[in-house]
This record gives C-alpha cells, structure tokens and sequence, in this order.
C-alpha cells in the first residue's frame, strides 16, 4: 500500500493478547484469579502481563474488534484486501510485538503512540475447559483527534470506500468517533459501526444514537440490539428480528437524538435543518442481527433477508473469540466484490466458522476460497467475461401506516412483467421456438410456390 490508498480504514482499540495453558490454579491463586471470570487488571494483577509474555509456552495473537476485522478482511481478499488500522499503541515491548504481528497478517497499521503508556494487552490463562481472562487497555483509551487526523491519516481517510468503527471506541474517544462519522456522510463514504457489548449500548447510548444518522451498516449480536432498545425506551424483552423491530429501534433512537439535541442547544438558537446535518442524502441504514448459531439476518424497513449457520460439530470448536469479528470482515470482503447482500452474509458466515476452529482470532493458515476469484467466459462469446452480480436496485416507497418509521424508506425494485431477462429462458423453450419458427417459413413457402403454380 505505497500509494496510500486502502478500500478499508479501521478504527478500534488494538490489544495484544497472550494465550497460556496452564496445568494447575498457581498462577489463579498468585494474582487472585478465579478459573472462569473476565476482569480488567487491578495494580496489583498487572505484573502477570510481564510474567506471561516471558513464558516460552505463550501464544500471541493480535486482538482488539476492529483490529480483527481488518485482518480477516485482508485474509479474505489477500492481495486485493488493501485495509489500514488506526489505534493507540504504548512504546513498549508489547506494542512492538503486535506491531510486527498485524503487519505480518497484511495490515497497514497507523498507530498513535504514547510512549509514557503501556499497550492494550490481555491475558487468556486456560486449564480444561475454563477460561479466566484479564484484560488492560492501557493506551488504547487515548485517541484523540488531535493525534488521529494527521495528513497521512487524512489521505486514508479519504481514499476508503468503507470506513469502520468499533463500538469500543466510543466509550472512551466519542469525539473522533463522530468527527469520523461527519466526514463519512459529508464525503459519501459507507461507514460500518458494531455494536460490540450490551454494556457499550447500555451506557453509551447517546453516542451511538449520534452516530446512526451517518451509518451504512450496523452490526450487533441479537443481544445486544435488545439492549440498544431498551436503552432509547423501547420496553420489549427481546429485540424482534423482523423489518417492524428494525423501525422501532430507529425511530426510538432518533426521539432520543432530537431530545438531546434539545437539551444541549442554548436559549433561542433554532434547531438546525434538515439540509445543515449533511451535504448530501443520508445514508440508508441496515442492521445485520448475528444469534449465535441461529441465522444471520440484514434488516432494513421493509425486508429480512437471512442466511443459516451451518452446523458444525463442536468437536471442532476451539475458540468463539472474535466471531462476531470474522463476520464484519467476511460481509465488507464480499461488498468489495460487489457480491449481492446475501452472498456477503454467506461470507461472513464462513469466514466466522474459519475463526472459531483456532484460538483465539487467529488468521487461518489456508487461503479463503474466495481470495482469488476467476471470473468464468461467457458461453457463447469465448474470451469475454461475465460482469460482476449486482446487488438489485432500490427505490423509495411509502411506509405503511402500521409501522410507524418516519423519514426514507428503501425497498428492493421488483421487475415489471414486460422486464425479462432473456438469459433466464431455459434452453429447450429456445428450440421448441426455433422448431416452429422453421415450420412455420416452410409452410409459407410451399403456399407461396403452389400459388405461382395456379397462376401459371
């Protein structure tokens, strides 16, 4: 990526995480660990970042939501997946080993460093089946816009087609995350935001409602998204995966983003227009519900489009970490090949059962089917090749009273009966025309030779 240009900008929190098996509870009962517990470090618990990373049976693998995204991506396309990492790094051992790991995977990475701070790092200590993790984000909570949007971040900034942010990210830096949205809708750029945590939803619920005006695609584990809902008043138990469910989250979230609005507008200052809030149309924006090993489902207003998970034996299972990664990266490595919406859900999905057969987010060691696709001749033109599956064209509509979701709504443009695709004619019906059009040229030619006859 000399030129500077990527198809992928990433913003997250970058981790370095350090995976060690262990055969009895030592080093649990030294740092007061229990065998199944996710925690953040207290002062006291850090020295076992130190202790670990110098074990000679540790495995390290890069970590962070964001920054599994744009490694899978990348794994996904190989040589066509041009993707860059924007995050904050301490200078330290930690960050030096992740430096040289994420680059390895294929990733420009653009790190801002604080060299007072200590990188973000994990650590994952297994015995069996139980799992205790300890986590410190260290500098990965300081990445100021002062510090982001220096001119060779611009330049990726404004070479990328999509731009994603992780939902992490806003919990601690909410300002770049939204200057990173504002110039998303200003400079037509699809940004793809997650959800990433029910706690993310739960207490940072109107950093996320700011954001939605500006998203393409939103990402969330279907637990989530009910969070989200009950966040911004919704009182439903659970989040319902239908296009009805889709419009009340976002009409809730939009009377929560004009209430604040409200509130932190000063005495007499009008409410901005419509035209003010961007330069251009809005973008339209679709959820992408995963349930686990349930269907994943795109929603908009209007339609659900769904794709099975495919079973897979649990024998085979190593590692969930970073599912939920794989199928952002999977879904944006299908958009970039203009792969209709389906496909990309499919892409996700597979590169997501890739993922969960390692440890942690691992990238797989074989190429992705899909990395270097041929495109088939056509079968009566040799040499020519087939264009590229388009995703179907959308058109406005009027929604239906019932629903109640104000503002643009998009449904797909169904063909006319007069639109027909001549290729989709199955080959027998072209014979049996071809067979009647010659009888029918026969006929008129015996009944023109018998009328020259007459005449004579």
């Amino acid at each position: 990526m000399a030129d500077g240009a990527v198809d992928l900008l990433c913003f997250g929190n970058p981790l370095l995480d350090m995976l060690l098996k262990v055969a009895d509870d030592q080093l649990l009962t030294k740092y007061d660990l229990l065998p199944k517990n996710q925690i953040e470090a207290s002062e006291q618990q850090r020295p076992l970042f130190d202790e670990v990373f110098a074990s000679e049976s540790v495995t390290f693998c890069p970590g962070g939501s964001a920054q599994n995204t744009a490694r899978i991506y990348r794994w996904a396309l190989a040589e066509r997946g041009r993707v860059a990492f924007v995050g904050a790094v301490g200078g330290d051992k930690f960050g030096r080993r992740l430096t040289q790991l994420v680059r390895d995977d294929g990733v420009d990475i653009r790190y801002v460093v604080h060299e007072e701070m200590a990188t973000g790092r994990s650590v994952n200590l297994v015995r069996g089946t139980d799992r205790s993790l300890v986590a410190d984000l260290g500098a990965a909570n300081f990445c100021r816009p002062d510090r982001v949007f220096v001119p060779d971040n611009l330049a990726l900034l404004t070479s990328a087609t999509y731009v994603y942010v992780e939902g992490f990210f806003v919990t601690h830096d909410p300002e770049t995350a939204m200057q990173v949205a504002r110039f998303c809708s200003d400079a037509g750029k699809q940004l793809v935001f997650s959800l990433s945590g029910t706690y993310v939803c739960q207490e940072h619920t109107d950093a996320i409602c700011q954001m939605l005006p500006h998203v393409t695609f939103l990402f969330g584990h279907v637990t989530e998204y009910a969070a989200l809902a009950r966040a911004v008043g919704r009182k439903e138990g659970e989040f319902d995966v239908s296009p009805l469910g889709y419009c009340r989250v976002v009409e809730a979230a939009a009377g929560r983003r004009r209430a604040l609005e409200a509130m932190t507008r000063t005495s007499g200052e009008p409410a901005p227009s419509a035209e003010s809030l961007s330069s251009g149309d809005p973008p339209v924006l679709r959820m992408v519900v995963t349930q686990s090993a349930k269907p994943v489902v795109l929603l908009d207003s209007v339609r659900a489009v769904s794709v099975a998970v495919p079973p897979i034996s649990s024998a085979l299972i190593a590692d969930t970490t970073g599912a939920g990664d794989a199928v952002v990266g999977g879904f944006l490595a299908g958009r970039l090949l203009d792969r209709p919406l389906e496909e990309c859900l499919r892409f996700g999905v597979l590169a997501a059962r890739e993922v969960i057969q390692l440890m942690g987010c691992a990238v797989p060691d074989r190429p992705h089917r899909w990395s270097t696709p041929t495109p088939a001749p056509h079968p009566t033109r040799p040499g020519r090749r087939r264009p590229p599956a388009r995703e179907a064209a959308w058109s406005p509509r009027r929604p239906a009273a019932s629903v109640g979701c104000s503002g643009r709504l998009w449904r797909r443009a169904e063909p006319s009966a007069a639109s027909v695709n001549i290729r989709q004619i199955p080959q027998r019906v072209w014979n049996a025309c071809s067979a009647l059009l010659l009888v029918f040229c026969v006929v008129v030619y015996r009944v023109g030779d018998c009328f020259q006859h007459k005449n004579k």
